[in-house]
C-alpha cells in the first residue's frame, strides 16, 4: 500500500465515523482535534476501525503522538510494514 492509499483510508474512516461530508476537503496537514466532530472518542473509534480494516495494532504510544491526519496515515503505513516482517 502506498502513502495516497493510506491516506484516502484513513479520510475514509475518519468522514464514516465523524460524519463528515464527503465534499469536506481533508489534507495530511489537518490537526485531528480541529475536524469538525472529532471527540476523542470518535478518533479512537477511527483508529479501531483502521486496526480492524488492515488486522493489525497500533503500538499505543504512536497513537498518543498522533496529532494530524498525516501521522494517522503514518500510524497505517508502520503497522501494515511491521506486519509483512
Amino acid at each position: 500500500m502506498n502513502r495516497d492509499e493510506a491516506f484516502e483510508a484513513v479520510c475514509e474512516e475518519l468522514r464514516r465515523e465523524l460524519e463528515l461530508p464527503g465534499d469536506l476537503n481533508l489534507t495530511a496537514s489537518d490537526p485531528l482535534d480541529l475536524i469538525p466532530g472529532a471527540e476523542s472518542i470518535r478518533l479512537m473509534r477511527v483508529v479501531a476501525a483502521l486496526e480492524g480494516r488492515y488486522d493489525v495494532e497500533f503500538d499505543d504510544h504512536a497513537v498518543r503522538d498522533t496529532e494530524t491526519i498525516g501521522d494517522m496515515t503514518d500510524l497505517v503505513l508502520a503497522a501494515l510494514k511491521d506486519a509483512e516482517g
